[in-house]
């Protein structure tokens, strides 16, 4: 038992070096590419014939700083990896589908300097503050504690600006963390036929 659990312990070892050398060599390639690499996602047409889906996602900052949960280039890890296997994933299911796509990043100003990556991997970037200024609220109770009330607080709603894509159909609101394993075409359809007409 002893044995197969060293064993278990040493693969574990052996991934976790693979997966940061793996994070260290596309950070680094995408840092030195003007533009999105074709062996992430291949770019789709600039004209397509397809009705267009946007796909947003938020990013709220870039870490470091004394109270944020990672380093900067831990960071920068984390969203390199969550937006390029994001959109490989919506690009693989949207082969299969009546609809094309575009993505877009929305992001708030304190982290603009770590959005230049998003671009390179083939999202429109949109840069765009909290909505709301936090003294308009009126319950005493949800403007002392919104900063708390989640991970990024009242940043977080920079995600309402997705409403504001009207060139699109369909707008849908993922996080860096989300995949799209098959196409949407059921739920796009009955959102823009409604359900009934969709389901005929």
């Amino acid at each position: 038992f002893r044995k197969m659990l060293t064993l278990c312990a040493a693969q574990m070892l052996l991934l976790l070096i693979m997966s940061m050398i793996l994070q260290f060599a596309v950070i680094h390639r995408i840092d030195s590419l003007d533009s999105m690499p074709s062996w992430l996602a291949p770019p789709i047409n600039e004209v397509s014939s397809r009705p267009v889906v946007a796909y947003s996602v938020t990013l709220t900052g870039c870490g470091g700083g004394k109270d944020a949960r990672y380093s900067q280039s831990e960071a920068m890890g984390l969203i390199t990896q969550g937006a390029a296997v994001l959109r490989h994933s919506i690009y693989v299911a949207h082969r299969k589908s009546k609809y094309d796509f575009q993505m877009y990043a929305l992001v708030h100003p304190s982290a603009k300097e770590c959005s230049h990556v998003m671009s390179k991997l083939g999202y429109t970037v949109l840069i765009r503050n909290t909505p709301f200024d936090k003294q308009d609220i009126q319950n005493e109770f949800l403007r002392e504690n919104i900063d708390g009330a989640s991970c990024c607080g009242a940043k977080e709603f920079i995600k309402l600006y997705a409403y504001a894509l009207v060139n699109h159909p369909v707008a849908v609101i993922l996080d860096l963390d989300s995949l799209i394993l098959k196409p949407l075409d059921d739920l796009i359809d009955s959102i823009i036929l409604g359900e009934v007409e969709a389901l005929e």
